[in-house]
């Protein structure tokens, strides 16, 4: 999924911020994640992929939707 610049930006720095800070075992959703609701659907569709191909070691979707949830582990 391709991001503008904006989105972008801020899709990295909240994932530095948010999911290196986050206690192991923590669930949360996207909204929770980027402190937006309703989210930007292609920053979900983007973590989305990133998570289910692997980029993101230490999360693991709850669900086969991006809204159902992830897990830090």
């Amino acid at each position: 999924m391709k991001l503008n610049q904006t989105e972008y930006d801020y899709y990295e720095n909240t994932l530095k911020r948010k999911v290196v800070n986050a206690p192991t075992g923590i669930s949360f959703t996207p909204a929770w994640l980027f402190d937006k609701d309703p989210v930007s659907p292609r920053m979900c569709r983007k973590f989305f992929e990133e998570v289910s191909a692997g980029l993101i070691p230490n999360i693991r979707r709850i669900g086969t939707r991006s809204q159902d949830g992830y897990t830090v582990i």
